[in-house]
Protein backbone atom coordinates (compact mmCIF):
# COMPACT_ATOMS: atom_id res chain seq x y z
CA UNK A 1 0.00 0.00 0.00
CA UNK A 2 2.77 2.19 0.93
CA UNK A 3 4.35 1.75 -2.38
CA UNK A 4 1.55 2.60 -4.05
CA UNK A 5 0.50 5.56 -2.64
CA UNK A 6 4.49 7.30 -2.93
CA UNK A 7 3.92 6.46 -6.79
CA UNK A 8 1.05 8.79 -7.07
CA UNK A 9 1.97 11.22 -4.65
CA UNK A 10 5.45 11.67 -5.47
CA UNK A 11 4.75 12.27 -8.83
CA UNK A 12 1.69 14.68 -7.98
CA UNK A 13 4.20 17.05 -5.42
CA UNK A 14 6.53 17.85 -8.23
CA UNK A 15 4.11 18.34 -10.59
CA UNK A 16 2.80 20.75 -8.16
CA UNK A 17 6.41 22.07 -7.03
CA UNK A 18 7.51 22.67 -10.58
CA UNK A 19 4.12 24.45 -11.45
CA UNK A 20 4.71 27.10 -8.54
CA UNK A 21 8.16 27.22 -9.56
CA UNK A 22 6.97 28.10 -13.10
CA UNK A 23 4.75 30.55 -12.20
CA UNK A 24 7.68 32.21 -10.19
CA UNK A 25 8.20 35.99 -11.61
CA UNK A 26 11.60 36.14 -13.23
CA UNK A 27 13.87 39.03 -12.69
CA UNK A 28 15.16 40.82 -15.72
CA UNK A 29 18.45 40.10 -16.34
CA UNK A 30 21.79 42.53 -16.59
CA UNK A 31 21.83 41.57 -20.43
CA UNK A 32 22.26 44.04 -22.97
CA UNK A 33 20.70 41.55 -25.22
CA UNK A 34 16.70 41.45 -23.56
CA UNK A 35 14.42 42.73 -25.42
CA UNK A 36 10.63 44.01 -25.03
CA UNK A 37 8.42 44.96 -27.57
CA UNK A 38 4.73 46.25 -27.03
CA UNK A 39 2.09 46.59 -29.77
CA UNK A 40 -0.88 49.39 -27.79
CA UNK A 41 -4.59 49.44 -29.08
CA UNK A 42 -6.65 51.72 -27.70
CA UNK A 43 -10.31 51.14 -27.79
CA UNK A 44 -11.42 54.79 -28.35
CA UNK A 45 -10.67 55.38 -32.13
CA UNK A 46 -9.33 58.79 -31.75
CA UNK A 47 -5.96 57.74 -30.14
CA UNK A 48 -4.00 55.75 -32.59
CA UNK A 49 -2.51 52.65 -31.99
CA UNK A 50 1.13 52.62 -30.96
CA UNK A 51 4.38 50.53 -30.97
CA UNK A 52 7.44 50.74 -28.19
CA UNK A 53 10.45 48.17 -28.53
CA UNK A 54 12.92 48.74 -25.46
CA UNK A 55 16.06 47.28 -25.72
CA UNK A 56 18.27 46.18 -23.26
CA UNK A 57 21.07 48.39 -24.12
CA UNK A 58 19.08 50.88 -23.34
CA UNK A 59 17.30 52.40 -26.48
CA UNK A 60 13.74 52.90 -27.49
CA UNK A 61 12.19 52.70 -30.04
CA UNK A 62 8.28 54.70 -30.01
CA UNK A 63 5.97 54.39 -32.85
CA UNK A 64 2.31 56.05 -33.13
CA UNK A 65 -0.27 56.80 -35.77
CA UNK A 66 -2.54 54.97 -38.22
CA UNK A 67 0.28 54.16 -40.90
CA UNK A 68 0.72 50.28 -41.45
CA UNK A 69 4.25 51.23 -40.50
CA UNK A 70 3.23 51.37 -37.08
CA UNK A 71 2.39 47.48 -36.91
CA UNK A 72 4.93 46.53 -40.06
CA UNK A 73 8.52 47.95 -40.39
CA UNK A 74 8.26 46.46 -44.08
CA UNK A 75 4.97 47.56 -44.58
CA UNK A 76 5.07 48.60 -48.91
CA UNK A 77 0.94 49.88 -49.32
CA UNK A 78 2.50 53.56 -49.99
CA UNK A 79 -0.96 54.13 -51.66
CA UNK A 80 -3.29 53.52 -48.24
CA UNK A 81 -4.61 56.37 -47.02
CA UNK A 82 -2.93 56.93 -43.51
CA UNK A 83 0.79 56.08 -44.96
CA UNK A 84 1.79 59.47 -43.66
CA UNK A 85 0.59 59.31 -40.52
CA UNK A 86 3.40 58.01 -38.36
CA UNK A 87 6.10 59.25 -35.40
CA UNK A 88 8.84 57.72 -35.02
CA UNK A 89 11.37 58.23 -32.24
CA UNK A 90 14.70 56.59 -31.61
CA UNK A 91 15.84 57.12 -27.32
CA UNK A 92 18.42 56.55 -25.85
CA UNK A 93 18.13 55.66 -22.18
CA UNK A 94 20.42 53.94 -19.57
CA UNK A 95 19.80 50.53 -19.25
CA UNK A 96 18.64 50.57 -16.04
CA UNK A 97 15.88 52.79 -16.62
CA UNK A 98 15.18 49.98 -19.81
CA UNK A 99 14.93 46.80 -16.82
CA UNK A 100 13.18 48.86 -14.57
CA UNK A 101 10.38 49.27 -17.16
CA UNK A 102 10.76 45.25 -18.39
CA UNK A 103 10.48 44.73 -14.56
CA UNK A 104 7.71 46.57 -14.10
CA UNK A 105 5.63 44.70 -16.54
CA UNK A 106 6.82 41.06 -15.16
CA UNK A 107 5.77 42.28 -11.71
CA UNK A 108 2.53 43.35 -13.42
CA UNK A 109 2.18 40.06 -14.24
CA UNK A 110 3.06 39.68 -18.14
CA UNK A 111 4.67 36.41 -17.32
CA UNK A 112 2.14 35.02 -15.52
CA UNK A 113 -0.61 36.02 -18.30
CA UNK A 114 2.10 34.53 -21.17
CA UNK A 115 1.92 31.46 -19.45
CA UNK A 116 -2.19 31.44 -19.39
CA UNK A 117 -3.60 29.78 -22.60
CA UNK A 118 -7.00 31.28 -22.33
CA UNK A 119 -9.62 30.42 -24.61
CA UNK A 120 -12.19 33.21 -23.85
CA UNK A 121 -13.81 35.03 -26.61
CA UNK A 122 -16.27 37.92 -27.32
CA UNK A 123 -15.60 41.02 -28.47
CA UNK A 124 -13.41 44.00 -27.54
CA UNK A 125 -14.06 46.03 -24.27
CA UNK A 126 -11.01 47.51 -23.44
CA UNK A 127 -7.65 48.62 -24.76
CA UNK A 128 -5.64 45.96 -25.72
CA UNK A 129 -1.85 45.26 -25.31
CA UNK A 130 0.58 42.56 -27.36
CA UNK A 131 3.75 41.75 -25.16
CA UNK A 132 6.70 39.69 -26.66
CA UNK A 133 9.56 39.77 -24.66
CA UNK A 134 13.11 37.98 -24.16
CA UNK A 135 14.73 37.83 -21.01
CA UNK A 136 17.70 36.11 -20.85
CA UNK A 137 17.10 33.21 -21.76
CA UNK A 138 13.65 33.32 -21.58
CA UNK A 139 11.73 34.36 -24.74
CA UNK A 140 7.71 34.55 -24.09
CA UNK A 141 4.71 36.83 -24.47
CA UNK A 142 1.12 37.44 -24.72
CA UNK A 143 -2.29 39.92 -25.84
CA UNK A 144 -4.22 40.73 -23.20
CA UNK A 145 -6.93 43.36 -22.27
CA UNK A 146 -6.16 42.84 -18.44
CA UNK A 147 -5.74 46.30 -17.16
CA UNK A 148 -2.70 45.62 -14.92
CA UNK A 149 -0.50 45.11 -17.76
CA UNK A 150 -2.20 47.93 -20.08
CA UNK A 151 -2.25 50.51 -17.80
CA UNK A 152 1.55 50.74 -17.82
CA UNK A 153 1.27 50.50 -21.62
CA UNK A 154 -0.92 53.49 -21.45
CA UNK A 155 1.82 55.70 -18.94
CA UNK A 156 4.64 54.85 -21.14
CA UNK A 157 3.33 55.63 -24.07
CA UNK A 158 2.28 58.72 -22.69
CA UNK A 159 5.26 59.32 -21.61
CA UNK A 160 6.99 59.09 -24.63
CA UNK A 161 4.46 60.94 -26.50
CA UNK A 162 4.77 64.06 -24.27
CA UNK A 163 4.87 67.46 -26.63
CA UNK A 164 3.67 65.48 -29.63
CA UNK A 165 0.34 65.98 -31.82
CA UNK A 166 -1.31 63.01 -29.98
CA UNK A 167 -0.54 63.75 -26.43
CA UNK A 168 -3.84 64.82 -25.01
Amino acid sequence: MKSRFSAIFLPLLIAALCGCVSDKIPVVTDSQLNWLQIRYYPLDEKEPPCYMNLLGVGNIQFKRGRSPQVEDDFATNTDHANWQDIEVENLGVPPDVIRAWMQRFLDAGLYQESKRRSGKGGGVTNDVAAFLMKNDPDLFGCRTMNPDLVEPVKELADILSRGRGYHK
